[in-house]
């Protein structure tokens, strides 16, 4: 049976140049298609300097997902991007902890502490 994952994307008024990417459910290779198609189109949106994801809902994730976001690492940082995780759930959080993702790419508790940081 199919993972459910919902995803929101958002826009902060006072910074135009950032999305937000909420991610509630569980993600995995049954449903990693939804998220590419939603997500991939931003990452060479001229308008999105800032990628955050909120994966305060994130239920679960699988090497597949780990390796997306990899991807999107990557691919924001040759074009002088940010990719930023906010308010991971303690399960989430050490996931990404484990695979060393913590280590790229930049986890903040609230959305305003990623907000100050950018500037």
């Amino acid at each position: 049976m199919a993972s459910k994952v919902q995803i929101v994307v958002g826009e902060l008024p006072e910074k135009d140049d950032v999305k937000l990417v909420s991610l509630s459910g569980e993600i995995d290779e049954t449903n990693l298609g939804d998220l590419k198609d939603i997500v991939d189109p931003l990452l060479i949106n001229n308008d999105c300097q800032v990628l955050l994801f909120n994966l305060k809902d994130l239920n679960f994730i699988n090497s597949m997902v780990i390796s997306y976001f990899t991807n999107i690492y990557t691919k924001l940082t040759e074009l002088n991007k940010k990719v930023i995780f906010i308010e991971a759930n303690n399960q989430i959080l050490d996931i990404l902890d484990l695979v060393g993702l913590t280590t790229i790419i930049d986890n903040y508790n609230t959305l305003n502490e990623a907000l100050n940081a950018l500037d």
